[in-house]
Order: C-alpha cells, then sequence, then structure tokens
C-alpha cells in the first residue's frame, strides 16, 4: 500500500509533560508561532506523568485518529534531553509525528507498518538559541511548525533504518487471561486500562483479584462501588460513581488488571 501523501492544514498539536505551572508550553507557543503566527495550536495534554513514556505513547495511539489530516503532533516525553539520543520525525498515513526517538513513538510505528521515519538533522529548521535542557522549545517546536507550514518531509534529515523500541501497549494473553495495566489516571480518577473493547468480550474483569461489574455509564453504578466501563478511548475504565477509582482503590498507572475468559 502506497504511503499517502501529506498535507499540511495548519493544526499543531501538543503532547507533553511539561505541565502548566512552569512557562514551558507557553515557550512551546511561542517557538510554534515565531515560525508560523497563523498555525492552529491544540494543547491536547500537558499533564504526562513526568517521564512517562508508556502514558504519551497510550495518547497518541489512541487520540491521533481524532485530529484532522494534515496535524502535525509534537510530542515531547524527553528524559534523555541533552544527551546523544536522536529526533525524529514519523509519517504515518497523512499526519506527522515530531518526538525524541526514546520508544515513543515505536508502537504507532508498529500498529501503521506504511510508515516512513526520519531524523531531524536540518539545523537550518532549529530555533534560534539552543539549550541542552529545552529542545522541545528549541527544536522540536520549531521543526514541527516549519512542516506543518509547508516545509517538505524530506527536508528534515535521512531516513532513519531503525529506532528505539518502545512500550508494549497490548495486553498479553496467556491462556484464559488477558493480562493489561492501567495507562493513564484522569483528573476524575477515573483508571483507564490498555484492555480494548474487543479484547474483553467474553471476559470477566477483575482488579485486585475482585471481578468487576460492567457498567454502559458512569451513573449506572452504586455510590463507591468499584466497576467497569467501556471509556471514550475505547478500552476497559474503572470507575467509582461519584468518585475517584484512583483514591478509593489507592492505585494508578502501571498497575495491573486481567481479564478471565469465562468458560
Amino acid at each position: 500500500m502506497e504511503q499517502e501523501t501529506f498535507s499540511p492544514n495548519g493544526f499543531v498539536a501538543l503532547v507533553t509533560d511539561f505541565g502548566l505551572q512552569d512557562d514551558y508550553v507557553g515557550l512551546m507557543h511561542a517557538a510554534i508561532s515565531r515560525v508560523n503566527p497563523a498555525l492552529r495550536i491544540v494543547n491536547l495534554c500537558h499533564e504526562v506523568m513526568p517521564g512517562n513514556i508508556d502514558s504519551a505513547a497510550f495518547l497518541l495511539e489512541r487520540d491521533a485518529s481524532f485530529f484532522p489530516h494534515g496535524t502535525v503532533f509534537i510530542a515531547v516525553v524527553d528524559p534523555g534531553v541533552g544527551s546523544d539520543r536522536h529526533m525524529l520525525v514519523a509519517r504515518i498515513d497523512s499526519q506527522l509525528y515530531v518526538a525524541p526517538d526514546n520508544g515513543l513513538l515505536d508502537p504507532l510505528l508498529k500498529a501503521h507498518p506504511d510508515h516512513i521515519v526520519r531524523r531531524i538533522e536540518n539545523a537550518k529548521l532549529f530555533g534560534p538559541e539552543m539549550s541542552s535542557t529545552f529542545h522541545g522549545r528549541d527544536i522540536f517546536a520549531p521543526v514541527g511548525a516549519h512542516l506543518a507550514s509547508g516545509v517538505p518531509f524530506e527536508e528534515i534529515g535521512p531516513v532513519a533504518e531503525e529506532w528505539v523500541e518502545g512500550p508494549v501497549l497490548k495486553p498479553l494473553l496467556r491462556g484464559r487471561q488477558l493480562n493489561g495495566t492501567i495507562l493513564w489516571v484522569d483528573r476524575f480518577g477515573n483508571l483507564v486500562t490498555n484492555l480494548d473493547s474487543h479484547d474483553v468480550e467474553g471476559y470477566q474483569v477483575t482488579l485486585m483479584r475482585r471481578p468487576l461489574r460492567r457498567v454502559n455509564t458512569f451513573s449506572e453504578g452504586e455510590i463507591g462501588e468499584t466497576v467497569w466501563m467501556i471509556g471514550s478511548k475505547g478500552t476497559v475504565e474503572i470507575v467509582v460513581k461519584n468518585g475517584s477509582a484512583s483514591k478509593q482503590l489507592g492505585i494508578g498507572l502501571g498497575h495491573p488488571i486481567i481479564a478471565i475468559r469465562e468458560s
């Protein structure tokens, strides 16, 4: 299958672990606008837990399809900033993804074999100043802005034949048991897992060795009852009506969740 042509639509979507307390996100916006003030910036998420590549990869995998063709994603969760790690741009279908080479893009690349990956090496596309600690502002943001403004993908740098292997976002099947993981906790305390809706048909979802009841909406559970549902990302979410499942259960990112096939 021939790779789709990328045609920029002016959208730049940001995923970072910068949070909103500091000036980092604002400076990313400034670097993008300095290249092209007409670009439209979408703050997809800036509350990834610091350094958590798994969560950032999960968000990209689940959210990218909701954006129009021609969007440039800039994902900066980069604990290796300033090291000799490479920087990448991947063309997947009709979208571009700018990120450090630390495994963040690997799940998307595996899910979409028809891709092209290039290393970011064209320094002409970098910002006017360079810091060893803030490549988000100085490299990723301006490079993404140039791509969103029409600079050809081929001008970024050479084709990359290999990259760092990333997290395995798919649950692991062992016999009758499907082993998943909590990959996101939203501000309501809902526990978002990597168990896809298609994976759990005919399975009993269990957490902390307790089978959970399935509901279809947040309002169906009893007050204080831990239940599960298929959330907006198309995966199993553990929720508590009018409460925080994370706080009530005392668990969060990385905690295992198991689905057992019913006989």
